[in-house]
């Protein structure tokens, strides 16, 4: 099977399981607005819940584009989509080396985690203190902490893109281990990666499906 850029349920081998498909024109495609793909009476229904809000047609420059760059990530041949990949691979592998307290869901936005509930620490403040040392070192990383996540786990939302050299993400490392250890973070929390059992959880119940387990 060749991977096109279907996300998870493409790469854990369960996209013909999917009943619904939500996914955005955003970030990635540098365009707006979403989809669902659904069969009719799905989509019929949700049209006539209470919760739906009716928008406009998107102007055709913006459907061109994300016709467009649809096209273009999803051919088999796209280098973005592979340097993409190596690149956030070789981000997680660097940042166990150093101890960097992230987790790892298996995609490719990587949360360095900062707040802690046991010590009762203002996360918010602390994880807006650690962005500010990480911006004048030359590195944007957005703190993101409550209501937007539980208090006490507070974080930095790392994303890493198709054009980052090996040599940015060493300097983004090496500035996260400094900024992290100024505000004794590294040692108060540990890093852990919980992807083998998230990211796989949709293809190991595919397996036992197939095997009469599921």
């Amino acid at each position: 099977m060749v991977l096109v850029g279907g996300g998870i349920c493409e790469s854990s081998r369960v996209r013909d399981d999917i009943d619904i498909v939500v996914g955005g024109f955003g970030k990635a495609h540098g365009s707006k607005g979403g989809f669902v793909i659904a069969n009719k009476a799905f989509t019929t229904a949700m049209k006539m819940s209470p919760s739906y809000i009716f928008t406009s047609t998107e102007p055709p420059i913006i459907t061109a584009t994300a016709l467009f760059t649809s096209k273009y990530l999803m051919d088999e041949n796209c280098q973005e989509r592979v340097s993409h990949r190596e690149n956030v691979a070789f981000a997680k592998q660097v940042f166990t080396e150093k101890k960097l307290p992230f987790l790892d869901f298996g995609g490719h936005i990587i949360p360095i985690m900062i707040g802690d509930k046991k010590e009762g620490v203002n996360d918010a403040t602390e994880a807006k203190a650690v962005a500010q040392d990480l911006l004048e070192k030359g590195y944007l990383c957005r703190p993101v902490f409550h209501p937007s996540v539980p208090i006490g786990e507070a974080r930095l939302r790392i994303i890493v893109n198709a054009s980052h050299t090996k040599e940015h993400i060493q300097g983004l490392a090496e500035a996260l281990e400094q900024v992290l250890s100024k505000h004794n973070i590294i040692g108060r929390r540990e890093g852990k990666a919980v992807s083998a059992e998230f990211f796989c959880c949709a293809e190991k119940q595919t397996l036992e499906k197939q095997n009469g387990k599921y």
